[in-house]
């Protein structure tokens, strides 16, 4: 599959297709726009760390979920159902990569929906995509997405 990616990053770095990122400069404030996208399209963002302790096949750890977002700001613009937390790798536990996966809707969200309020009280953030993109009526494939690589190899890094 040919994915377009999004335009994003944060404050001291911008993400481009799995360049590595220092994990001291993903602690602040995340931007993502998809200047491709349609302006009668609302879209649900989900950014997710494949490399998460809990994150084995087919499970994905969520480290933001935005929902009925417009292309012009995915992230500020959205309804958010779970607010952005830094994958922040462990000393010495390899490289990460953080992703965006970006879907349309075929439906409004409703971001009070019992079952991804559990999401925000849950300690391990866990959820495997494709039953959420079914769940939730998203377009079977993403309209988009990018990722990045971050690892901490030693305590001067952060």
């Amino acid at each position: 599959m040919d994915l377009p990616f999004y335009e994003g990053g944060f404050l001291t770095a911008n993400v481009e297709l799995g360049n590595f990122i220092d994990p001291l400069r993903i602690m602040d404030s995340v931007y993502i726009k998809y200047p491709n996208g349609k302006d009668d399209v609302k879209y649900t963002l989900l950014l997710l760390d494949f490399d998460a302790p809990r994150s084995h096949h087919p499970n994905v750890y969520i480290i933001g979920l935005y929902v009925n977002a417009p292309s012009s700001n995915l992230i500020t613009d959205s309804d958010t159902v779970v607010t952005y937390v830094p994958p922040l790798p462990s000393l010495g536990i390899g490289t990460h990569r953080p992703m965006a996966l970006l879907y349309e809707l075929n439906d409004h969200i409703d971001p009070d929906q019992t079952e991804l309020t559990k999401l925000l009280k849950q300690k391990t953030r866990v959820l495997q995509l494709e039953q959420f993109v079914k769940k939730y009526n998203l377009k079977a494939e993403p309209a988009a997405g990018n990722f990045f690589t971050t690892s901490l190899s030693r305590c001067g890094d952060v």
